[in-house]
């Protein structure tokens, strides 16, 4: 018999809306991610650069069911970029 493949989840759309200092129009960007938490590990990789470290506005998950978006209600907390 073939052994089955393990399968990862669906990659789910993630927004973060964020401003930086100084800025009045917030920034859009968005992440393909298995879940919430790589999401923002992507996003706290793509600001490494940025100081001061920016202010999340939302953080949102698309539902491609029903399609629109649905925000995480959680406090964001963008995690500190490693060095690697």
């Amino acid at each position: 018999m073939k052994k089955k493949r393990q399968t990862e989840p669906d990659p789910i759309q993630y927004r973060v809306r964020y401003q930086t200092a100084g800025n009045i129009m917030p920034v859009v960007k968005y992440f393909m991610a298995t879940s919430a938490e790589q999401a923002l590990e992507m996003f706290a990789y793509s600001c490494r650069e940025l100081q001061p470290i920016p202010e999340v506005l939302d953080f949102s998950e698309w539902n491609r069911w029903s399609e629109y978006w649905t925000n995480i209600p959680q406090k964001v907390t963008v995690p500190e970029a490693s060095d690697q």
